[in-house]
C-alpha cells in the first residue's frame, strides 16, 4: 500500500475520531456500531457522492459486535451483499448511471453478481441514526429517542462525509429533529399525495424512501 492510498484510507477516520470518542463515551456500556464511508478511495473518485442514511445496524454476530464497524464490514466482506444492502446497490448503480438524457432500465443490476454488486457498496457511504443495540425489527419511538440524543453528532459526522445526496431509509422524519431550525420546508418537493420526497438541507439533497426494502 502506498503512502499517500494510506493518507487517503486514514482521512475519514481521523476526520471523526473526535466526534466518535464523544459518541462512544455517551454509551459506554452498549454495543457500539461505527459507520460512514465504505472505502476512502472509490468515495473520492465519485463525482456524486450518496450516502445512506438508516435506522440501525443489526448483526446476528453478538460475540464481535460490542464495537463493530459497518464500514469495514461492507468494504471487506462480499457476503455483505445480502437484505438491504443489495437494494443499496440498486439504488447506488440507478443513480451514479443517471444522467440527463440516459435512465438505465429497471431493475438495473439483477444480471450482477456478488463482486460486482460489492464494488458497487465501496462507493457509498451509510450512517445510522441509532449507533448503539441495534435490533432487528426498529421501534419508531426508539429511533426519534436516539435521533434526539444525538442530533449534533448525527449533523458533524454527516458534515464530515461531505455527501451530494442522501437517501433516507424510512428516516427522513427524523431530518427535523436533525436539522432543527435549517429545515426549511420551502425547498421541499412533494408527491401527487402532498408527501415530501425530497428536501434541500446545508445545501444537499435528501431523498425519501419507505426504507431499503429486500429484493
Amino acid at each position: 500500500m502506498s503512502k499517500d492510498k494510506y493518507s487517503k484510507e486514514r482521512n475519514y477516520i481521523s476526520l471523526t475520531k473526535d466526534i466518535f470518542e464523544e459518541w462512544e463515551n455517551k454509551y459506554i456500556d452498549k454495543s457500539f456500531v461505527y459507520d460512514g464511508i465504505v472505502d476512502e478511495t472509490e468515495w473520492d473518485n465519485q463525482e456524486t457522492k450518496i450516502c445512506f442514511l438508516l435506522k440501525e445496524a443489526y448483526t446476528e454476530d453478538k460475540i464481535n459486535y460490542f464495537k463493530w464497524s459497518l464500514s469495514k464490514w461492507l468494504n471487506k466482506d462480499k457476503n455483505s451483499v445480502i437484505n438491504t444492502w443489495n437494494t443499496v446497490a440498486l439504488w447506488t448503480y440507478g443513480i451514479l448511471q443517471t444522467t440527463e438524457t440516459v435512465i438505465p432500465e429497471y431493475p438495473f443490476i439483477k444480471d450482477f453478481g456478488k463482486e460486482e454488486k460489492h464494488n458497487i457498496l465501496k462507493k457509498i457511504s451509510a450512517v445510522n441514526v441509532k449507533k448503539v443495540d441495534g435490533v432487528k425489527k426498529s421501534d419508531w419511538y426508539d429511533l426519534k429517542n436516539y435521533a434526539e440524543k444525538d442530533k449534533e453528532l448525527l449533523r458533524k459526522q454527516i458534515d464530515k462525509i461531505n455527501p451530494d445526496v442522501i437517501i433516507c431509509g424510512k428516516t427522513f422524519d427524523f431530518l427535523r429533529i436533525i436539522y432543527g431550525a435549517s429545515y426549511d420546508e420551502k425547498k421541499k418537493c412533494v408527491d401527487d399525495n402532498g408527501e415530501i420526497k425530497t428536501i434541500k438541507l446545508s445545501g444537499r439533497i435528501f431523498l425519501s424512501t419507505n426504507h431499503c426494502p429486500l429484493v
